[in-house]
């Protein structure tokens, strides 16, 4: 399925921002975040934030700086089977490619998973469907030599409403997966970690949190 991005929308959001926080720097980013999967987890809380360092970040995610705002336009979901020893090589696949994933018939169920997002105790997002992220292209991979033909806006969707991620908040985004007594979702290749990829995209202002708060407090 063929995802499209509403540059009309993101246009009146961007001007929206730029009216709100006046003086700081606005820019179009994507955030990313990755949780390995587990034979013996149900649920699954992606790091979106930076905590001081008390869980490393991997090279290939892009968290939330604690003094930032992001809002978030549209939200994009893969798995992907990593390299250890050579992070940021491997190619995020929106569907279970028995070409990459041993266990590719397990994973289904990561599809048939659902997606939250809360701020503190309040759901935004309460039951979103990971199959709607499900795309498998016309063109697929034949072997291990060649692969899919995708373009960058796969397992992307749009949002209905644009979200307020900010730094000093305590944001959670899991995922719930229906799992089974058996079932196998984790790498069986030594050296390489089945994760999923959560990537919000949207507009980020740097510095944005306090700016946010003062705003908010003049409101009342």
């Amino acid at each position: 399925m063929k995802q499209v991005v509403d540059a009309g929308y993101d246009r009146e959001i961007f001007q929206t921002l730029k009216n709100r926080y006046k003086g700081l720097v606005i820019s179009p980013a994507k955030l990313r975040a990755s949780v390995d999967l587990s034979n013996s987890e149900s649920t699954y809380v992606f790091p979106m934030l930076e905590d001081g360092g008390q869980t490393v970040a991997l090279k290939t995610e892009q968290r939330l700086n604690k003094n930032d705002v992001f809002f978030m336009t549209a939200i994009g979901f893969a798995i992907v089977e990593d390299l250890e020893a050579k992070p940021g090589i491997a190619v995020p696949q929106t569907y279970p490619n028995p070409f990459i994933f041993t266990q590719a018939a397990d994973l289904e169920a990561v599809y048939n998973g659902i997606l939250t997002y809360k701020v503190g105790t309040t759901e935004y997002i309460t039951t979103l469907d990971l199959q709607r992220f499900r795309d498998v292209p016309e063109t697929q991979q034949t072997a291990a030599t060649n692969r899919n033909q995708n373009n960058g806006l796969a397992g992307v969707i749009p949002l209905a409403s644009h979200y307020k991620i900010r730094g000093t908040d305590q944001v959670e985004f899991s995922a719930k997966l229906p799992v089974y007594n058996g079932i196998v979702l984790e790498s069986v290749a030594v050296g390489t970690k089945t994760r999923m990829i959560l990537t919000p995209i949207g507009f980020l202002i740097k510095n944005g949190a306090s700016a946010d708060k003062d705003l908010e407090s003049k409101s009342k």
